[in-house]
């Protein structure tokens, strides 16, 4: 009866939760044609776990967007400097949501923290990006997409909040750049 209230809690919890003292587990029934043997394994399975998964040893990956993301604001880089280098990362796949989400985060964190040229200058940035240029879509810049494209959401984000700040040379730099910016999103190259 205790074993079924436990697992019970176990499935109804989203966290994961390693149970100490506990020697055995099933997580279901083999296959029909499988043999089964009812065994033991040698220790506890949190010591096996343990030895699995050893403490400390989750670290970010060199390639990983969000340790360029860390890296980005531990530097405080500006906004030109984390465009670029957020558009030039290339970590061989496209960027999932929980990165796109780091990405646009980082932008809008740099963009927050510098001055309205630096805003013009970054979104400029943006514009010349390779992987919306004519004929220059490859397989890097399709899976570069979706950073590229949480870079242009922040960006969008920030104008609206903070235009009323700018002066008009900036405003009409910007608005110069967003209008290029879509005429090359618009007429990019089949892949992207």
């Amino acid at each position: 009866d205790w074993l079924k209230e436990l697992a019970s809690n176990l499935q109804k919890s989203d966290v994961m939760q390693i149970v100490k003292d506990f020697e055995w587990a099933s997580v279901g029934s083999p296959p029909t044609l499988a043999q089964y043997q009812r065994g033991k394994p040698e220790g506890s399975l949190v010591e096996i776990a343990a030895a699995a998964w050893p403490k400390g040893s989750a670290t970010l990956s060199k390639d990983s967007y969000s340790a360029l993301c860390r890296e980005i604001e531990d530097q405080k880089l500006n906004p030109v400097q984390a465009i670029e280098r957020i558009l030039a990362k290339d970590t061989g796949k496209a960027a999932r949501g929980y990165d796109v989400d780091k990405v646009r985060r980082a932008v809008a964190k740099s963009l927050r923290e510098g001055s309205p040229q630096q805003a013009a200058a970054a979104l400029e940035a943006i514009t010349k990006w390779r992987g919306i240029q004519v004929g220059e879509g490859d397989a890097q810049a399709v899976r570069q997409y979706p950073a590229f494209y949480a870079t242009v959401q922040a960006m969008k984000a920030h104008v609206n909040e903070n235009a009323d700040f700018y002066e008009l040379r900036e405003i009409g730099e910007m608005a110069e750049a967003f209008l290029t910016l879509a005429r090359r999103m618009s007429a990019s190259d089949n892949q992207v």
